[in-house]
């Protein structure tokens, strides 16, 4: 006799009532998942978008305002300023790379450095509110071909006090401070002209990017926009930057955005997927072993009839079907039995309530979270489990599961025992329905994790405090090194020996060197290092603009982006600052022009820096560790501080090439 194929029946039953809601459910996770995830990145990417442009905002800020401080400052009693004193004001704003005082008639009066005094400068690019003007789009400055932007403010007698301001360091720090490999960040004025390009190339040839749809929306309003370029899918997210109406743009390839969130739903899908055929194959194997085979062992045994055909079974053969379910009922109280075990002793706290809300079936643990005794629980609802909007939140949730949304669904939510004891507990809901499709019960899971929040809470404001203390202390070294500095500096004025006030400008350009490394950590927020190549290219901006600015010296940077700890960044800038003082003062007669050369690259051992003039060179057997001056001393000593090694020759002129490593 051939045995009845119910294990084939059992397992379509099981594969159309329990595999395939199941992986449908979990398609419609992975789903929900990822909308989830697109909507919380489209929020930080609007809301990173709106920080850089804040930052840019503050910087055009800090800019206009150092302006217009000078400009109350500088003029005398006819409304002109000395060169002098645009030199010194310079000093003072490390951001600007010119200043400019225009006459009413649109002519350069004086600048610092010196040039194109008497040129005529054009006024009508832009005009912003109030005094502050725009003087031009983003250009190449014609001093070394950093992008800048001309800014002026409005001084006495239609005079105007015009700055070249240096663009360079946002295409350093917005990228840095988005923290977003994948992203590519731009900056551009209110007409689409570049300022900050992931493609320098773009920047550099002053490329204009006014058609593109991301500037296009920003332009309309809109902080975000999905767009195809160059055969991807990117999210375009976008802030305005005032004054100047400058907009920050940041695009993300959607696929980064999407892929973190479809990954580990994808790996629970499988694994899910395997669980579900496993369980079907092992639940046919019993139903075989347990009903199958023992009917066909049952219809085996029965006795034949004269024609050969099937008769009646006598009553004694019925116990083969009272033993084979009095089986499947054992296997069914033990299940059971499994089940309640499991559920009691449980150690979250976990209840059944009907799709009112009314509970069901509760146990120890969660009568614990909620401080009430298991009747008194009973005789409430889930959502009476949370206070205040929590519980709005989990009736608009288990509202939203009934309607057909989203079956599942978590919140953390407070919960006030009647005992006064408040709690933060990790809620989960989901919603059961059964074979038609109808709801029948919820599943709340619920976890005390008020230890966690506490902790988690006091764990950041320690942090935040700690940053706050570590800025403060850097912030306040910055300002007494630059009181130190300008000390040296009022000393030095009112000092009628050439050779002292000398000394007392060297020490001045030292102090302000480890200024500038305070300055640094200041403005990044990063404690533990700097940005070294933006601190060279301040340094030696800063020395051009106090020393290397008479007779037309001027620095040639190669400059490697790269980091170094505050431990080595202090010593390495008094070092450059010796080199490069030397340089400026002996490599060149007074009158004449040159460039200096500063290279800084990485090695496999740690760092690279080379200063080079094309002066007449250093003489024979010139050795840094047998010259008796100060400057060369320092070099010594900070060299072996470093633990570094200090190479001079002459390569068309005095060369120094000092390693060091990490």
């Amino acid at each position: 006799m051939r045995t009845s194929p119910l294990s084939r029946v059992v397992g379509r039953s099981l594969l159309m009532r329990l595999v395939a809601p199941g992986l449908a459910l979990l398609a419609l996770l992975a789903t929900a998942t990822a909308g989830l995830q697109w909507r919380a990145m489209e929020r930080d990417n609007v809301r990173l978008a709106k920080t850089l442009a804040a930052f840019v905002s503050a910087y055009l800020d800090n800019a206009y305002g150092s302006l217009e401080v000078f400009a109350r400052r500088l003029p005398d009693t006819q409304g002109a300023a000395s060169g002098e004193a645009l030199g010194e004001l310079l000093l003072f704003s490390p951001t600007m790379r010119r200043l400019l005082w225009i006459d009413a008639a649109g002519m350069v009066a004086e600048t610092a450095p010196p040039g194109q005094a008497g040129a005529d400068f054009p006024l009508q690019f832009d005009r912003l509110r109030g005094e502050r003007l725009m003087l031009s789009r983003p250009l190449p400055s014609p001093v070394d071909g950093r992008l800048c932007v001309y800014i002026g403010v409005r001084g006495p007698k239609g005079t105007i006090l015009a700055g070249e301001l240096d663009l360079g360091g946002l295409a350093q720090q917005l990228p840095s401070m988005a923290g977003m490999p994948d992203a590519r960040v731009m900056a551009c004025d209110a007409y689409g002209n570049l300022i900050v390009h992931p493609e320098s190339r773009q920047v550099a040839e002053q490329a204009n990017i006014g058609d593109t749809p991301l500037f296009l929306a920003a332009k309309a309003g809109r902080h975000r926009v999905v767009y195809a370029q160059g055969g991807r899918l990117w999210l375009g997210t976008a802030g305005k930057a005032e004054p100047g109406d400058w907009q920050v743009l940041l695009a993300v390839p959607v696929w980064e955005l999407v892929a973190p969130a479809l990954y580990p739903t994808g790996l629970l899908f499988v694994f899910m997927a395997g669980a579900f055929v496993l369980t079907s194959g092992l639940l046919r194997k019993e139903l075989r072993e347990r009903v199958e085979e023992p009917l066909a062992r049952f219809a085996a045994s029965l006795p034949k009839s004269v024609d050969e055909t099937e008769g009646s079974a006598p009553f004694a053969e019925l116990s083969v079907f009272e033993g084979a379910f009095d089986e499947m009922a054992k296997a069914l109280v033990k299940n059971e039995r499994l089940f309640r075990s499991s559920f009691e002793q449980a150690a979250v706290g976990m209840g059944h309530a009907a799709p009112d809300g009314a509970w069901l079936r509760v146990n120890d643990r969660l009568c614990g979270l909620a401080g009430r005794g298991r009747a008194e629980l009973l005789a409430g609802s889930l959502d009476g489990l949370a206070d205040g909007e929590d519980r709005e939140a989990l009736r608009a949730g288990m509202a939203t599961a009934l309607a057909g949304g989203a079956a599942t669904f978590a919140r953390e939510a407070s919960v006030i025992r009647p005992d006064g004891l408040a709690l933060r507990c990790a809620l989960t809901v989901n919603l059961v329905r059964d074979e038609a499709g109808e709801p029948e019960y919820f599943l709340c899971v619920g976890e005390d994790v008020t230890d966690r929040c506490r902790a988690g809470e006091a764990l950041r404001q320690s942090l935040e405090d700690k940053e706050l203390l570590l800025r403060e202390v850097h912030h306040r070294v910055k300002n007494n090194l630059q009181v130190i500095s300008s000390l040296f500096f009022l000393q030095a004025e009112v000092t009628n020996n050439a050779e002292a006030r000398e000394v007392l400008l060297e020490s001045r350009a030292r102090v302000a060197s480890m200024a500038l490394v305070h300055e640094g950590l200041y403005r990044t927020g990063d404690f533990g290092r700097i940005e070294l190549s933006d601190y060279v290219s301040r340094l030696t901006h800063q020395l051009e603009s106090s020393i290397g600015g008479r007779d037309g010296v001027r620095f040639l940077l190669c400059l490697e982006p790269s980091h170094l700890s505050i431990e080595k960044a202090a010593p390495l800038g008094l070092l450059l600052n010796e080199l490069l003082t030397n340089a400026i003062k002996h490599a060149y007669a007074p009158g004449e022009a040159g460039e200096v050369r500063v290279c800084l690259s990485r090695t496999p051992e740690g760092f690279r820096v080379m200063v080079a003039d094309g002066g007449p060179g250093l003489p024979e057997g010139f050795a840094v560790e047998a010259c008796q001056t100060l400057g060369m001393q320092l070099v010594a000593n900070l060299t072996r501080q470093l633990r570094g090694m200090l190479v001079a020759e002459n390569q068309g002129g005095a060369t120094f090439t000092l390693t060091f490593p990490v």
